[in-house]
């Protein structure tokens, strides 16, 4: 490999230039795409020098335009060994009944075909060097379920996937790694139209009570174009507020900055305060009659205890506890180990607990009064 050329597709948007501002000393070269903005990188040039950054217009929903910047690239004899594709459709919410297929089109030519016309033409260079790193920018909606209404968008971050994932199968002798970044909604003027209701309730989701900034997700970038990821192929990595707030929890506590107990807040404002509600249970298989208990709903540690209400001369035994105190499971969930509690597993919580509603104690289906 003569030069470390890094070639950034879509160098315009927020986290394009974010990436260049943090990495462009490690490259010989950074080739800078844009489609009609250029003052960002305009501003990046002035900062680490024409010879360092090398701007480059195409509009990518024309393929005459992507061939044509293929062009100029292999004329001036710098050929990418690491390549970013950041270019995407803009999410709108939309009906799949109202969706055209131009909708689908103008996603697909500039997100998916310009990929594939760019990595056709340098891929086999990469190969024949032994060397290449690509990263696609991806979407947390590959990962999970995703949203309503938003299938044009959806449909072409699952084709960058598959593109991603079998040219990693393809190339993984070649030396040549492929992988992509996923991030959740992040804080971009790739956003601007959409309504602040959405930003504002994706905030207050997220563990941050914010929406991710291209400062969040840049090092996962960083990492996917370095030698030390050379073995790391056929990878998409979720980046979610919850993973930086504990990345930075981590990073913190190896600093000496100590561990945050939030448990111990929790305890500490809230110790002896217990929420008491009167429960029925109508048991329908044994005797078909209703069971009265005393749910006690402990504040400082989210647990409960559900204690049986024996009325006098009722001819039945007195039975301690229905439920000892421990955190009450929604749905509760069958594990190797009695009493293992797992990650994703939802309890009850107080807002959960309101007269007339019905809550669940291991498949009993129980009515606060």
């Amino acid at each position: 490999m003569d030069k470390r050329v890094l070639l950034v597709n879509g160098a315009s948007s927020d986290i394009g230039c974010e990436l260049i501002r943090n990495i462009a000393d490690n490259y010989d070269c950074v080739l800078a795409h844009y489609n009609s903005d250029s003052s960002a990188l305009v501003s990046l040039r002035e900062k680490f020098g024409t010879e360092k950054i090398h701007l480059l217009k195409a509009d990518f929903s024309d393929p005459e335009s992507v061939l044509a910047m293929i062009g100029d690239i292999r004329s001036a004899g710098l050929i990418p060994s690491h390549i970013v594709h950041f270019p995407s459709p803009r999410a709108e919410n939309i009906h799949f009944k109202d969706c055209s297929w131009d909708k689908f089109s103008a996603g697909i030519d500039t997100s998916f075909r310009s990929a594939v016309e760019i990595l056709r033409a340098f891929v086999p260079d990469m190969a024949k060097n032994r060397y290449g790193r690509v990263v696609f920018m991806l979407t947390a909606y590959v990962t999970g379920e995703p949203p309503k209404f938003q299938t044009p968008y959806v449909t072409c971050k699952y084709a960058l996937l598959g593109l991603m994932k079998s040219l990693a199968s393809e190339y993984s002798s070649k030396g040549v790694t492929f992988n992509g970044v996923s991030p959740e909604m992040m804080n971009t003027k790739f956003l601007k139209g959409t309504s602040h209701l959405i930003l504002e309730k994706n905030a207050e989701e997220s563990p941050l009570k914010r929406l991710l900034l291209p400062s969040d997700v840049v090092p996962y970038f960083t990492y996917l174009l370095s030698d030390e990821a050379q073995n790391v192929t056929g990878t998409n990595i979720t980046v979610t507020g919850k993973d930086i707030a504990e990345l930075k929890e981590f990073t913190e506590a190896s600093l000496g900055g100590g561990h945050p107990n939030g448990g111990l807040k929790q305890f500490l404002e809230n110790d002896r305060k217990v929420l008491s509600f009167d429960i029925i249970w109508y048991d329908e298989k044994y005797d078909k009659e209703e069971k009265k208990y005393k749910l006690n709903y402990y504040l400082a540690d989210n647990q409960a205890e559900v204690c049986e209400k024996i009325v006098n001369n009722s001819g039945k035994d007195p039975f301690p506890r229905l439920l000892k105190k421990s955190k009450l499971p929604k749905k509760p969930r069958m594990t190797f180990c009695p009493g293992l509690e797992t990650k994703d597993e939802e309890y009850y919580l107080p807002e959960d607990l309101l007269i007339g509603k019905y809550i669940y104690v291991y498949g009993r289906k129980c009515r606060i009064v």
